[in-house]
C-alpha cells in the first residue's frame, strides 16, 4: 500500500470526506509538528488543503498546540 495521503490516493478516502470523523482528528494531531519532524508534505496539496479545513474548526483552534 502506498503512502495513505498521497494525492493520487487521498481523493475519496474517509479522511477527505465532507464531514470530519475521529480518524481525521487522530491523523491531524500529528500535523502541527510536521515542520519540526520534517514530514515531506510539500508535494501533497490535498493534505495541506485537508489540514487547512481542520484548522478552521473552532474546536481544533481551541485545542491545537500553539506552535
Amino acid at each position: 500500500m502506498g503512502f495513505l495521503f498521497g494525492d493520487e490516493l487521498f481523493d475519496g478516502l474517509i479522511l477527505d470526506s465532507s464531514q470530519f470523523v475521529i480518524a481525521d482528528f487522530a491523523v491531524a494531531a500529528y500535523l502541527p509538528y510536521a515542520s519540526q519532524a520534517q514530514f515531506p508534505l510539500g508535494n501533497y496539496a490535498n493534505i495541506r488543503m485537508w489540514y487547512g479545513r481542520m484548522e478552521t474548526l473552532p474546536a481544533w483552534q481551541q485545542s491545537a498546540p500553539k506552535m
